[in-house]
């Protein structure tokens, strides 16, 4: 069976693995090197304080994470978010992405965040049709703005708005309060 959950500094290990191959195989990072996984618990604990990052585990197998980051500093950007996913390579088109980005979307909607921007490097058909699927729509693109393997990338830029009516925001919950509630355990449930 599988569980969707908050990551903890246990996971960096795991998570640093599924990394790899993105960061030595391809643009769609343009990290040159792999993080150590001091890296990954350090961003780990950064993003629980704030905002959400989930891990995908069947048994005791993490297959992917997905998690989010502020867009800015300034207090005026507080209720948009930067997502992120990466799945083990054996793990794709398996409905572990589907879940996991279903489930991150949904938290984030609930700790009252507004609007989520995803930017990939492109060409990156796959990550393009999947974001679409949750109805984000490119805005943006950056180009050659990285640097790697040789030449230059393009980034495009999506965004989603997950709060539809145009109310003022609301103060933000912690990722904790939202993992607690009952509907949280509900959504998670379905989703198993």
């Amino acid at each position: 069976m599988c569980a969707i959950r908050l990551a903890t500094k246990n996971d960096a290990k795991k998570i640093r693995e599924i990394y790899t191959p993105y960061v030595t195989g391809t643009e769609f990072t343009f990290h040159f090197e792999v993080p150590s996984i001091s890296f990954f618990e350090k961003k780990i604990v950064h993003a629980q304080q704030k905002h959400c990052w989930l891990v995908y585990e069947l048994g005791n197998e993490i297959l992917g994470y997905a998690y989010a980051t502020e867009h800015r500093p300034k207090n005026a950007y507080q209720w948009v978010v930067e997502s992120t996913i990466y799945l083990d390579v054996n793990h794709k088109s398996k409905g572990v992405g589907t879940a996991l980005y279903k489930a991150l979307l949904f938290a984030l909607e609930e700790q009252g965040f507004c609007k989520v921007l995803a930017g990939l490097t492109v060409p990156n058909e796959t990550s393009e049709k999947f974001h679409h699927k949750f109805g984000f729509k490119q805005f943006a693109q950056y180009t050659k703005i990285g640097f790697k393997n040789g030449k230059w990338h393009d980034v495009d830029w999506f965004e989603l708005d997950i709060k539809q009516d145009n109310k003022l925001p609301k103060q933000l919950k912690s990722i904790r309060e939202v993992v607690a509630t009952k509907k949280w355990l509900d959504f998670i449930k379905e989703l198993s």
